[in-house]
């Protein structure tokens, strides 16, 4: 079994809110000094032409706040996924989602005041974090089972691509007459995302659990090619599971994140998805991406190239994910990057501190590479590989939600937690600019470890 050429334009659909979570996630960091006036040609101030002006007069700290507002509306977002996978469904919700983005990001192109950025981005997150809960069980609701895992992969491949294509545009864009084409890219994007979804269909899994098995059908057919012995045994059901009656689907169908929290037949798997999620933010990974130029600022010649660069070996080394989470089964895969992900953290510490910068620039991409191949896509393919269809929706809404509070706080205390640690004199970084990474380092082995006694 495999997919049509229709299946394969269904999950180029499918992971396009994905695409938009990495976009906005490094936005605003190539563009960071045209957009606040801190470009040499603006003297901290707009030039006034055109409509719009041509920055927005912010310090460090207002910026700082407007990156993290993100977060706060990626929480905003996953917990209204559960809700939204329910009552409209797994295309119903990436439409949300895309409406969301879409009004976020023309807000931001247009803003003339912090206050409008504020709200753009919030609603940018808002977006990206319900993508981000419905993407994942999209992808494993419409890919045949034997490919599942590497489908699922594609979530975090389009991150990456987001991340990187949004960088590159960032260096050509970094003007002030050009800067808010990278806001307005994003909601073109969502637009056109939102145009054809007419042309898309709902996921056979959903449909058959709301007793629409006509419809269910229509979709398999329009999703997969499949031989006449896969016709007769329904692809829904390939792992055996007996199909719930009419009266068991209303129930299992109106699980809610409350009853999920208080199930004890289903706390295992629980707290797998949540260990998962928050180790990939404590590796401190959104904190690279966030501020990699700051961090390499000390000792690498031209930080924005190793920006670039880091954003490059992000995708790359996420296309072995592919292969390897079948290969070498989601665990395994999970246990050899994390490991990469505790000594490279170590070794980025120690290049900084020292100022060795061969150690330091090779570190961070041993780093995101090893967090690419493994801790990145898995978590998500795992969350959809331990839930039932009617858990899935409030397993994700927590799990995301832990997963966006923890990249709160990361993006709010890493730089402050670096220069306390460093010994800040004035606004100059002291000589231990590195020992940042040796906590975060520690958290994330404990909870690494914490994570291989409850997935076993």
């Amino acid at each position: 079994m495999s997919f049509t050429q229709y299946g394969s334009l269904a999950v180029v659909w499918s992971v396009l809110p994905s695409f938009q979570y990495g976009w906005h996630i490094s936005a605003l960091n190539m563009i960071h000094d045209v957009m606040t006036c801190h470009d040499e040609s603006q003297n901290g101030k707009p030039n006034g032409t055109g409509p719009l002006p041509s920055c927005i007069p912010m310090n460090n700290t207002v910026f700082s706040v407007v990156t993290a507002s993100f977060t706060v509306g990626g929480l905003v977002g996953s917990l209204m996924a559960g809700h939204l996978l329910s009552q409209y469904g797994r295309k119903g919700a990436l439409k949300f989602s895309s409406g969301l983005v879409a009004s976020g990001a023309a807000l931001m192109t247009g803003a003339t005041s912090v206050t409008l950025l504020l709200i753009g981005r919030t609603l940018c997150g808002a977006g990206a974090g319900l993508g981000i809960c419905v993407v994942p069980i999209l992808l494993s609701e419409i890919a045949p089972l034997r490919i599942r895992g590497g489908i699922g992969v594609l979530n975090q491949l389009a991150i990456c691509f987001g991340i990187l294509i949004t960088q590159a545009l960032g260096m050509y864009l970094a003007a002030p007459s050009r800067w808010r084409l990278v806001l307005s890219g994003s909601s073109l994007l969502s637009i056109v995302h939102l145009a054809v979804a007419s042309w898309m269909v709902e996921s056979p899994v959903w449909l058959k659990s709301r007793s629409r098995e006509p419809e269910a059908k229509i979709a398999i057919q329009k999703l997969w090619r499949m031989s006449h012995a896969a016709e007769i045994s329904d692809p829904l059901l390939e792992q055996g599971d007996d199909e719930p009656d009419a009266d068991d689907r209303e129930s299992l169908s109106s699980l809610t994140v409350r009853d999920l929290i208080s199930s004890k037949e289903y706390r295992q798997i629980l707290l797998v998805a949540v260990f998962a999620m928050i180790m990939q933010q404590i590796s401190g990974i959104n904190a690279v991406l966030y501020y990699s130029n700051q961090i390499l600022a000390r000792v690498v010649p031209n930080p924005a190239y190793v920006s670039l660069g880091i954003t490059v070996v992000n995708v790359v080394m996420t296309f072995p994910a592919i292969h390897l989470i079948e290969k070498l089964g989601r665990r395994r895969l999970m246990i050899i990057s994390s490991l990469g992900v505790v000594v490279s953290l170590l070794l980025v510490g120690f290049g900084i501190d020292f100022e060795v910068i061969s150690v330091a620039s090779l570190a961070i991409i041993i780093f995101v590479a090893s967090f690419a191949v493994g801790l990145g896509p898995t978590p998500y393919v795992i969350i959809t590989d331990i839930s039932p269809p009617h858990v899935v929706g409030a397993m994700s809404t927590i799990a995301l939600s832990l997963n966006w509070i923890v990249n709160f706080f990361v993006g709010i205390i890493f730089l402050p937690l670096r220069d306390a640690l460093a010994g800040e004199v004035g606004d100059e970084v002291g000589h231990k600019g590195g020992r940042v990474f040796y906590v975060f380092a520690v958290a994330f082995f404990i909870a690494f470890m914490s994570f291989l006694r409850v997935y076993k």
